[in-house]
């Protein structure tokens, strides 16, 4: 766990663990994901082990939809900023 100190995120993070959508292109497949977190400038993703989000895409969760860019990758998971 890392601790308040060294923690460089610009905003809190707070536990969603919701199904989202990640769209890459109009008229694709959306891809399901898990929003494991979010802050007001970020997301924490868990894709599928057989897709890698491209580096920006739109995130659709119930009603909203943003879009981001990744910021890193491991595994299945990634981090990825607001750009709206």
């Amino acid at each position: 766990m890392i601790s308040p100190a060294t923690d460089r995120r610009r905003a809190p993070r707070h536990l969603v663990q919701q199904i989202g959508m990640i769209l890459v292109d109009p008229g694709t497949t959306p891809r399901y994901c898990l929003i494991v977190d979010r802050s007001s400038s970020g997301v924490r993703v868990r894709t599928t082990s057989d897709f890698q989000a491209p580096s920006e895409f739109l995130l659709r969760c119930a009603d909203t939809e943003f879009k981001y860019k990744v910021v890193w990758r491991n595994g299945s998971l990634l981090g990825a900023m607001l750009i709206n």
